[in-house]
């Protein structure tokens, strides 16, 4: 699959919302380029349309570091942290500080 297929599908499945096949997209399009970030980025917000919250925040933080995610990963931390059933304020406090000074 092309990479221009790969982005059409997982911005298509990501609007209607199907997590499942955003990450599923993902993984197979990372098994023939590993390590690339953006990819890495849509998995871990197909895990965020799951409810799978403390998995994406996990997967993020990971991502955070890569400067051409950085800013697009604080922004969905802060949206899962927000989602999540507690509430970890201080996380959310330190990411929008961090979302400001980037």
């Amino acid at each position: 699959m092309s990479g221009d297929d790969v982005r059409a599908l997982v911005n298509y499945y990501a609007r209607a919302g199907y997590g499942r096949h955003v990450q599923t997209v993902c993984g197979e399009a990372l098994r023939s380029r590993p390590g690339d970030p953006t990819l890495s980025f849509w998995r871990a917000f197909g895990l965020i349309l799951e409810g799978s919250y403390s998995e994406a925040i996990a997967q993020l933080e990971s991502l955070m570091e890569r400067r051409e995610i950085s800013l697009a990963c604080v922004a969905a931390s802060i949206h899962a942290h927000k989602m999540a059933r507690i509430v970890d304020e201080e996380s959310v406090d330190a990411l929008e500080d961090r979302m400001h000074r980037e």
